[in-house]
């Protein structure tokens, strides 16, 4: 089966830690980035992601805005990239704020390894076994 593609977008080194150590459990291959414009140049020079789990809280601009960036982009690249938000903010009015800057889902801060698990599988391009 082929190997999940993830790109996080984070700005936290511990959480970035802990991304790291699930993507071990689950054998996922992770590129890390810390700004919304990395994260643009990242897609640019690799549009193959099967996923892009989202901060919302960047320093450079919020998690919104970068998601509205890449959608533009996207259509130059010709792909379409699901992208989940995850935050700590929870309120209806939030989650609806991330879907309308075109993201697909929505974990929420702090999630458990059954949740990032669960949310991996559902929104992967790429077929994902959950052990």
């Amino acid at each position: 089966m082929a190997q999940c593609n993830i790109l996080i977008v984070e700005d936290n080194d511990l959480q970035q830690a802990l991304y790291r150590a699930l993507s071990k459990k689950y054998n996922f291959d992770l590129t890390m980035v810390k700004t919304s414009r990395e994260a643009l140049e990242t897609l640019h020079k690799n549009p193959t992601f099967d996923l892009i789990l989202m901060d919302l809280g960047l320093a450079d601009t919020n998690g919104c805005e970068c998601s509205r960036r890449i959608r533009e982009a996207e259509i130059d690249l010709g792909v379409r990239i699901p992208i989940v938000a995850v935050t700590g903010h929870t309120t209806e009015e939030y989650k609806n704020e991330c879907f309308e800057a075109g993201m697909d889902g929505f974990l929420s801060k702090p999630f458990s390894v059954t949740e990032f698990g669960a949310a991996i599988k559902r929104f992967s391009r790429s077929p994902v076994t959950i052990d």
